[in-house]
């Protein structure tokens, strides 16, 4: 159990995100994705997923999707 608190961001997502094959045959791995959200966690939740897409994009680098790719940005806020 993770505790909840107060300013919370929750990035949830499917396997097609970090199965995100590059042309150096690199993955999008779990790393990539802490990186990506601990640069970004101020953001609001719209700003994280157009940027979280831009760097997808930029990632696989004209290269296909072999999976399809899901993700949902929460933000809790206090009272």
């Amino acid at each position: 159990q993770i505790p909840i608190v107060e300013d919370t961001t929750i990035i949830c997502y499917t396997d097609g995100l970090t199965d995100l094959v590059n042309e150096n045959e690199q993955v999008f791995s779990l790393p990539s994705l802490v990186e990506f959200s601990q640069k970004n966690y101020t953001e609001d939740v719209q700003q994280i997923n157009r940027k979280l897409l831009k760097e997808i994009v930029q990632f696989k680098a004209g290269r296909g999707f072999v999976d399809d790719i899901t993700v949902l940005t929460v933000k809790i806020f206090g009272r």
